[in-house]
């Protein structure tokens, strides 16, 4: 459930309400300490990171984040959570034999590998209909597998694995996105290709209750 915050006039701050996945996945432990890293996440995505210098980084408008502004560490964490919740949810995004690996470097059981689960984190201003709407899908970047992660204003890719892909220049751009650094955040006023098919499956919906 989303809603615009009384007084806002930016058009992506909207007040933001828990509504995405809810199966019993974990122990109430590990839930709690996922659910830190989601409150975390949504204090930096829907606020904190608009008050940061907006910028074009390669004709790409971002909004930059620097250190100390930012905990590294538990960015990285909430967004392999994300990818590792919807391989072990009944979405039909899998990690594979990445499943694992995602899950020991969420119980801090192995060093975290900065090759792997690399996000790029759009926030959407194409004040569509689907842009509140919660999903997971898969995508590929540089023929790389990613799980897409849509909620409320905001997409993002995480890229399983970024070793040898199609396009090494490309892959480079993604992985500076998040570093201990700098955090970057892609503004995007464009309607992705899932965004279309989410407006023609709601028009088939509508076209079918007619």
């Amino acid at each position: 459930m989303t809603a615009i915050r009384p007084g806002s006039k930016d058009p992506i701050d909207k007040k933001n309400y828990q509504n995405g996945l809810k199966e019993p996945l974990m122990c109430t432990d590990c839930d709690n300490k996922l659910g830190t890293l989601d409150g975390y996440a949504n204090r930096i995505l829907a606020h904190a990171i608009k008050n940061h210098p907006f910028q074009n980084v390669d004709d790409i408008k971002t909004y930059l984040m620097q250190a100390p502004d930012f905990d590294y560490a538990k960015l990285r964490k909430f967004f392999i959570s994300l990818a590792w919740r919807a391989s072990v949810s009944s979405e039909s995004f899998h990690l594979g034999k990445y499943e694992a690996i995602a899950l020991q470097i969420l119980k801090d059981e192995i060093p975290d590998d900065k090759t792997l689960f690399v996000p790029i984190v759009f926030r959407k201003n194409t004040q569509t209909a689907v842009d509140n709407i919660t999903m997971f899908a898969t995508n590929k970047y540089c023929g790389k597998t990613a799980c897409l992660v849509r909620f409320p204003n905001h997409e993002i890719a995480i890229i399983t694995n970024t070793k040898h892909s199609n396009n090494e220049q490309a892959m480079l751009l993604y992985k500076s996105l998040l570093t201990p650094r700098e955090f970057l955040v892609i503004e995007t006023n464009f309607i992705s290709p899932d965004d279309v098919k989410l407006i023609n499956a709601i028009r088939g919906c509508q076209k079918h209750l007619h």
